[in-house]
């Protein structure tokens, strides 16, 4: 393909079979310019002036796909454990933490964040205490990137005890890697580590300082009997409680996993409809944390891989296919439908990051496109249908080409 790589070159992808909001491939030519979808038309022969035809036959786009919670240091951990109950992995996790250096945790994230160039992820949710380590990574590969700078005030956990900062220090702190490095490919938000790592007062700040900044607020929750046992003993009222009686289970928060949940949080969730929920159903199941009633939830939801400690695969294909066929293991009315996973891992995720324009291959959006080849062993058959192509296309080959706001990451599957 076409070398030049500057975000800002014009050029179209002729005669490519995109995937419209409509969920129907379409045979047509997408125009892009710095860095956006400026237009799509039907194919023809000639180009518009300006733009650099790049030859698109046969292959179908579809847009990049967002991982929704990720925290890519612990690529260091992989293929510890295959298992490990969730107070076990907290405790690895929080002694491991201080011992890290800056650079160990760096090199991580970005043969993290490679791997999730190399999937087709084109935007990822980063949870992590060290925001600056990980938005540097984010920078380097050139992934559309929203940090979630986690910070606790107490816990009342009984594993290891994370940093613990004080309130002016967290404003103080978070003012100052959101100045730094806001820009158009990289957002910046709070977060806490989960319902026993924060006071009520951290929550209510973390709200407004989400509602300050137009976006939202990030923190694990329910994830498992037992962080909800330790929840409840401490605060006398579950992780959902606590937020709904605050009046901040809004469109401002994040709510990570929501696997280990009864009939009253069901109701609290459903109540509350604007609250955003990611899903990580291979963590979930590794730590041993529950399974998120996906069919029980009106909310938007989203997918996410989580950590490699807790995910050897980390990959969110693979997580795709195992949403896919864990739910409804024994009824075909608990499963997810095929329209709502590919939501989950375009819109929905796009929703959740605060990224309004990826998750779709429309006019006017951010070029975060993939490119996959019909042209090998794994031709589609006509009787095919489009979703299932886009599926199948998903969790079975590699895309050819990964474009992140027009910048071409990925040539011939190989980063470029």
């Amino acid at each position: 393909m076409e070398k030049d790589n500057s975000r800002n070159r014009m050029f179209c992808l002729k005669n490519v079979n995109y995937f419209n909001e409509n969920k129907k491939f379409k045979n047509g030519d997408v125009y892009i310019s710095s860095g956006h979808i400026s237009k799509i038309k039907d194919a023809e022969k000639s180009t518009d002036e300006g733009y650099i035809p790049i030859d698109a036959s046969g292959k179908y786009a579809q847009p990049g796909y967002i991982n929704a919670h990720l925290h890519p240091s612990k690529e260091l951990y992989m293929g510890l454990s295959l298992y490990d109950p969730i107070s076990n992995v907290l405790d690895a996790v929080h002694k491991n933490n201080i011992s890290e250096s800056n650079e160990s945790q760096y090199h991580a994230s970005v043969s993290s964040l490679h791997k999730q160039i190399l999937n087709g992820v084109t935007g990822v949710g980063i949870f992590t205490s060290r925001p600056s380590v990980d938005a540097e990574a984010a920078l380097n590969i050139g992934i559309r990137a929203n940090i979630q700078y986690a910070v606790n005030d107490t816990w009342v956990g009984k594993e290891s005890i994370p940093v613990i900062q004080e309130q002016n220090d967290i404003i103080e702190n978070f003012s100052r890697i959101y100045q730094k490095y806001t820009s158009e490919l990289i957002s910046v938000s709070p977060a806490t580590a989960s319902e026993i790592s924060c006071s009520d007062n951290l929550l209510k700040l973390l709200n407004k300082l989400a509602k300050d900044h137009d976006s939202f607020f990030s923190m694990h929750i329910n994830e498992g009997k037992h962080q909800s046992d330790q929840c409840f003993e401490y605060f006398n009222k579950s992780g959902l409680e606590r937020l709904e009686s605050l009046g901040i289970l809004d469109s401002h928060v994040n709510l990570i996993h929501c696997c280990h949940i009864n009939n009253e949080d069901v109701n609290i969730i459903n109540r509350n409809p604007t609250a955003n929920i990611i899903h990580c159903p291979i963590s979930n199941s590794f730590v041993g944390a529950g399974t998120l009633p996906t069919y029980r939830i009106r909310n938007n939801i989203a997918l996410g891989t989580d950590a490699a400690m807790v995910n050897p695969s980390n990959s969110i294909n693979s997580d795709a296919l195992f949403a896919l066929y864990h739910h409804g293991d024994d009824g075909f009315d608990k499963k997810l439908s095929s329209e709502n996973l590919i939501d989950m891992v375009t819109i929905n995720g796009a929703k959740c990051l605060g990224m309004t324009k990826s998750g779709y291959i429309r006019e006017g959006f951010s070029a975060d496109i993939l490119l996959y080849n019909n042209n090998d062993h794994l031709k589609f058959d006509e009787s095919i249908s489009d979703i299932n192509k886009f599926i199948i296309n998903m969790i079975n080959k590699k895309p050819e080409h990964v474009f992140v706001q027009g910048k071409h990451l990925v040539d011939n599957f190989k980063l470029a």
